[in-house]
């Protein structure tokens, strides 16, 4: 169960349009979590922390359409550096007692955070589209705590740390580091219904607070998805089931209409 609240504050944005496809952003962003008791299974949390985000934003969309595109690109990498970190946490040990830890975030010293993600549509056909993707994301000087963590999983990105990968529930993995591959094969099956199959692999874990890579930390993770869509414009659908043998669990997803 995940039980928590996020405060984010634009406090300075600064966009630069290349084209008509292409655009830099730079910017600072204002951080807060506020949480009690239980921040997701096995973590209980209690209090809040907050921090500044300087980052610079490159992104770059080509694809035909918002839902079931055909061709096309969509292109997102960001870097940027977290700093000024405060914090007042309790956590709760398994007897229910409370233990200050608020020397884990509070005062400590500013970390680094690096993403990119790049995905292709390529038209086989009038009714087949080859797609995949390709996504990386690092943190450097991270002490590790959850909330500094890139979130793994999931069918649709619904966060701006969160990693899509099928096979795994939203945010169901938190990791310091990733690398991760995915394939896939869209077929319009008629009129507006389409199916859509998918595998995906990554690494991941690979980074700690004083090593960009750890061969002995690293871990592997596979998945797999098969889901039926209806693009219906204005409400869009899609079932889709997948599996992360890793994991040995058969998970669904149900979207319906646009994220905003």
């Amino acid at each position: 169960m995940l039980c928590y609240y996020i405060c984010r504050r634009t406090l300075n944005k600064t966009l630069y349009v290349i084209g008509t496809n292409w655009s830099i952003a730079s910017g600072f962003k204002y951080h807060k979590n506020m949480f009690s008791p239980e921040v997701a299974d096995g973590y209980k949390f209690k209090g809040n922390n907050s921090n500044y985000f300087g980052y610079i934003r490159s992104e770059s969309i080509t694809t035909d359409r918002t839902n079931f595109p055909t061709r096309g690109h969509e292109f997102i990498t960001e870097a940027g550096i977290i700093f000024n970190r405060k914090a007042k946490l309790e956590i709760y040990n398994n007897e229910g007692q409370s233990i200050d830890t608020s020397e884990l975030i509070d005062g400590k010293p500013e970390f680094y955070r690096f993403m990119v993600n790049f995905t292709e549509y390529h038209s086989l056909s009038e009714k087949m589209v080859f797609l995949y993707n390709l996504q990386a994301g690092l943190t450097m000087n991270s002490q590790g705590f959850i909330f500094d963590k890139f979130y793994l999983g999931g069918v649709e990105k619904l966060s701006e740390k969160q990693n899509v990968f099928v096979g795994l529930n939203e945010g169901q993995i938190t990791t310091t580091s990733l690398t991760s591959a995915l394939v896939g094969i869209q077929y319009n099956i008629a009129g507006n219904l389409f199916v859509t199959g998918k595998i995906n692999t990554a690494i991941y874990n690979y980074s700690t607070l004083t090593n960009l890579y750890d061969e002995e930390m690293l871990k592997w993770i596979n998945g797999f998805s098969l889901g039926l869509g209806y693009n219906l414009g204005v409400l869009p659908m899609e079932f889709t089931a997948m599996y992360s043998p890793e994991i040995g669990t058969v998970y669904s997803h149900v979207k319906i209409g646009f994220l905003f």
